[in-house]
């Protein structure tokens, strides 16, 4: 019984916590297995990762956009398509345009000609362009209205 749930509590930390958990894992001494399994697991998963979604879009480098005459809410959509496009994991990042942009921006047209600009960067023209917040969150890059008074 003590080695199934032993298995059992691997399996779900594995799914929660990736392969490099399962790896060190699988390589720590059982010692008193249960108590070491769970005491590694809450480390890893309070623990941060060490840069944020802003530093990986920092990183990321789109060799060139350009666009003429869109509305910002798809300006801001072609970014992330080209920001997947440069990122080298091909995962890109998530983007949430919030409903009021979308409606109240959706006439603000873009023309933008850029090269050799960080994902943040290109970010940061569109924002102030068509006075928008952009927020980085852990999970996803937010759109959203300037808060009463500008900023």
């Amino acid at each position: 019984m003590q080695n199934t749930g032993l298995r059992l509590y691997v399996q779900i930390t594995a799914r929660l916590l990736g392969a490099t958990a399962l790896a060190a894992l699988a390589l720590t001494p059982l010692v008193s297995p249960m108590a070491k399994l769970h005491a590694q697991a809450q480390q890893w998963t309070k623990s941060k990762p060490d840069y944020t979604l802003k530093d990986k879009l920092s990183a990321i480098v789109i060799p060139e956009i350009s666009f003429k005459e869109i509305s910002l809410p798809d300006a801001f959509r072609a970014v992330a398509a080209a920001g997947k496009a440069a990122d080298p994991t091909k995962e890109g990042f998530n983007l949430v345009v919030s409903a009021e942009v979308e409606t109240q921006k959706k006439d603000t047209k873009i023309t933008l000609d850029l090269q050799k600009k960080s994902v943040v960067e290109v970010l940061q023209f569109l924002s102030h362009m068509g006075s928008v917040e952009v927020a980085y969150d852990e999970f996803a890059v937010v759109v959203s209205p300037l808060p009463k008074g500008g900023k």
